[in-house]
């Protein structure tokens, strides 16, 4: 079975999905440390450059986990985990 890579269209697609669900949760771009997070996403839908890591965000005593994925079928995807004081 050969890989499929996702097209720039579906890397769109998919990382206008995950600024929806981080704006639902609250999560904007004013916040410096999400900064991190977008600069990935853009190099995501660019460069075809797939990325994964973890953002602490101690104003909401949370941690973004994020995974870009290239490959289809697998979707990139998004986490908040709660991380405490």
């Amino acid at each position: 079975m050969t890989r499929k890579e996702k097209t720039q269209e579906e890397r769109l697609k998919e990382m206008l999905e995950l600024y929806r669900q981080l704006q639902k949760l609250g999560i904007e771009k004013q916040f410096e440390e999400v900064e991190e997070f977008y600069t990935a996403a853009n190099e995501f839908i660019r460069n075809k450059q797939s990325a994964s890591g973890k953002i602490r965000l101690p104003m909401m005593q949370r941690e973004l986990h994020y995974e870009l994925i290239l490959w289809h079928p697998k979707p990139s995807h998004i986490l908040l985990k709660y991380v405490g004081n």
